[in-house]
């Protein structure tokens, strides 16, 4: 099972238009608006370090049987890399927002690509355990100037009528999920 998560970059742009079109009036525009700027100037506190925007995580062979006794796999670790903190700005507080196909029965968790198993579906948490749903922004932690390394936990969750009726179905398990931090 892997679960490839990849950072959404958000592309700034700071155009001025004003000083490129207020001197000479030689060509005009004949009143239609053919030409727009769009874009947003960020402060990010932090850079994603090499390696850190794609990561596989690999749960390995996880028996049935125990997903039938404990309803989950044990957890897994996945770490992101930040490096270059700066928190000059007075951001201090980092929060994550995961963002994926939502399962239906778990909602929260990640959805399995289909294809493989069936039944079950993909938990996000911290490393001390506390949920991590999907499309919410979570505060995991406190930035300090420098490298933050910030671990995630992921698990997989059986699908409550698929453990009532023990229909979980083999197969491989994978997913992508696409992860944003915000800082404040």
């Amino acid at each position: 099972m892997h679960i490839l998560a990849r950072t959404t970059l958000h592309v700034a742009a700071l155009a001025a238009s004003t000083f490129l079109f207020s001197g000479s009036a030689a060509a005009q525009a004949t009143g239609n608006n053919n030409m727009h700027f769009k874009g947003r100037l960020v402060a990010e506190p932090c850079s994603l370090a090499p390696g850190s925007a794609q990561r596989e995580l690999h749960f390995l062979s996880v028996p049935v049987k125990d997903m039938y006794s404990t309803g989950r796999s044990i957890s897994r670790p996945i770490t992101v890399h930040l490096q270059n903190c700066n928190i000059a700005e007075g951001w201090t507080n980092i929060k994550v927002t995961f963002m994926g196909t939502e399962s239906l029965p778990l909602p929260g968790f990640l959805q399995l690509d289909g294809g493989g198993a069936t039944g079950v579906a993909i938990g996000l948490e911290t490393a001390d355990h506390r949920s991590l749903p999907l499309h919410k922004a979570t505060q995991v932690g406190k930035l300090v100037v420098g490298n933050n390394d910030l671990t995630f936990m992921a698990f997989l969750k059986g699908e409550p009528d698929a453990l009532k009726d023990r229909k979980i179905g083999l197969g491989d398990t994978n997913a992508t999920v696409t992860f944003a931090f915000s800082y404040d």
